[in-house]
């Protein structure tokens, strides 16, 4: 979604389809997928993000349900035969993933060069096509400059990327809501862009949604989706100007 597409006003409803839950917790138990699951559910949120071994059950509690469910698979720093992240993903679409993320080392992106860096999201952009799943392309924003960024995003979307993301949730690298204005400007008006951190307020989504953001990580749903709420029954859940965004805060 480009900048130029939004929409002057919300539903409350379209506010929870760009909510993300995430269950990536090492010490994430089968009880914390049901019940994130259950609530994704119940809110109508986007996606319930979890751990490659938890995909199955997560994929069987939403059945049904309009969520999808994400998960992580091996970046390519972790060996050079990219059989390993193909294998590993290829489990995770069989166990009823719609969405799996990929996240780019800089050090190895930059000793393998952008060649490598493409054939690898497209061979993993390729394998979930015939399941109709969609790869995002996590950036390590912190360690890149501008023009790192840029051709990285150009670099991915065109390999087939369709949700990029700035910062991970693995790491402490959060990206700020300038560095996804690049992002963002970056990529085709199709391809998502979201941030890593918890949004934190319906007032920061609001600001980045007017700047073309589509989708946000969420720990407060029902938090975030009361004051939603709220805001629509009194009609004003509307999307602010643009321009009120601060680049300096971080998501």
């Amino acid at each position: 979604m480009h900048a130029d597409h939004v929409k002057p006003q919300l539903t409350v409803r379209e506010v929870a389809g760009m909510l993300d839950l995430l269950v990536l917790g090492s010490a994430a138990s089968s009880q914390d997928v049901a019940d994130a699951c259950r609530q994704a559910a119940r809110a109508h949120l986007a996606t319930v993000y979890c751990l490659p071994p938890m995909v199955n059950e997560a994929a069987r509690h939403l059945d049904g349900a309009g969520v999808a469910v994400g998960t992580v698979v091996p970046g390519f720093e972790v060996t050079d035969d990219r059989s390993v992240s193909l294998s590993k993903a290829k489990v995770s679409l069989d166990g009823g993933a719609s969405e799996i993320a990929v996240v780019v080392d800089n050090a190895w992106w930059r000793s393998n060069g952008d060649a490598s860096l493409g054939q690898g999201i497209n061979g993993l952009a390729e394998l979930a096509a015939p399941y109709d799943a969609a790869l995002k392309v996590v950036f390590l924003t912190a360690g890149l400059d501008e023009t790192e960024l840029v051709r990285g995003c150009q670099l991915a979307q065109e390999a087939g990327a369709r949700i990029l993301q700035g910062g991970s949730w693995f790491t402490s690298d959060r990206s700020t809501l300038a560095e996804l204005q690049v992002m963002r400007a970056a990529a085709g008006p199709m391809v998502v862009v979201k941030g890593a951190g918890y949004i934190k307020s319906l007032d920061l989504l609001l600001l980045g949604y007017a700047h073309g953001l589509g989708r946000f990580n969420v720990q407060r749903v029902d938090k975030l989706l009361a004051d939603a709420m709220h805001r629509s029954e009194g009609g004003d859940l509307r999307v602010p100007p643009a321009v009120d965004l601060h680049p300096h805060v971080h998501l």
